[in-house]
């Protein structure tokens, strides 16, 4: 019995069909400029990132081995877009946490909030946060919790 035989019409076209997109696709990609796809790695690389950032493994190197490039490859599409892959672990590692600390909801510590949003230490992170806001972590908790206090003790 062959396999054409264990399928019916319908599914043999279906699969027939999504092969060959499969393969133009395929052979699409391999003609495209170097460009086309440095924009898609790059792009990819971006989501794989953000889906990932709050894991302390998410390195360059895990990057490029889950996107089944280089790490120069990797850099070169990312170089593109202005950065490179450690400082956009970093930076949306830093745009998570100061998530975290401005919302009022948010009942963590800056310790807590560290771990999640996947830096390494508490001292990896309070660095990487005071270079990019030029403040402390818990300065922009404070404010936060200081305006939303005032916005509730305002009268109507």
């Amino acid at each position: 019995m062959t396999h054409r035989e264990s399928v019916t019409s319908t599914e043999f076209l279906a699969i027939t069909n999504r092969l060959t997109d499969l393969l133009a696709e395929s052979l699409h990609e391999e003609h495209a400029p170097a460009a086309t796809r440095l924009d898609r790695l790059a792009r990819e690389a971006r989501n794989y990132i953000t889906n990932n950032a709050g894991h302390y493994w998410l390195t360059p190197d895990a990057v490029a081995q889950h996107l089944g490039c280089s790490k120069r490859t990797l850099e070169r599409a990312l170089h593109a877009a202005g950065t490179t892959p450690a400082r956009l672990i970093r930076d949306t590692r830093l745009d998570h946490a100061h998530q975290l600390l401005t919302d009022n909801r948010n009942r963590q510590t800056i310790h807590e909030i560290a771990t999640t949003s996947g830096f390494p230490s508490i001292a990896a992170f309070n660095k990487a946060f005071r270079l990019r806001y030029r403040v402390p972590p818990s300065h922009i908790r404070d404010l936060e919790r200081s305006s939303a206090t005032n916005r509730t003790n305002r009268p109507d």
